[in-house]
């Protein structure tokens, strides 16, 4: 019998970026949720593009340790359909950083509060 992993909830959870190589070869990630992940960072969410093909929903809430250079990696997320944020402390400029992820990520549906 064969299993896949069809979606990450990481809420509360203790990771890290270290972790995150290990998505390489998963090709049936569609949901991710990272909220309040004390310890992910721009690194983390730079090794998302292992799951650019498959990964169509992602909600990332109260990580204070994303910055603008972070959520500039989602723009290799090609597949997303919808991309959920709020709460992220690091983000210098948020109207800015919603307008990129808008002008590269056409086909998604971005909520940004």
């Amino acid at each position: 019998m064969k299993y896949v992993i069809y979606g990450i909830d990481a809420t509360d959870s203790a990771i890290s970026h270290e972790g995150f190589p290990h998505f390489d070869g998963c090709k049936h990630i569609a949901e991710m949720k990272l909220i309040n992940c004390l310890y992910i960072g721009n690194q983390a969410l730079n090794y998302l593009n292992l799951l650019k093909d498959s990964l169509e929903y992602l909600e990332i809430k109260n990580c204070g340790l994303i910055t603008d250079e972070g959520l500039g990696h989602l723009t290799q997320l090609t597949n997303l359909k919808t991309l959920e944020l709020a709460n992220l402390p690091a983000i210098k400029n948020k109207n800015f950083m919603k307008k990129t992820l808008d002008n590269e990520l056409k086909n998604c549906k971005i909520i940004y509060e």
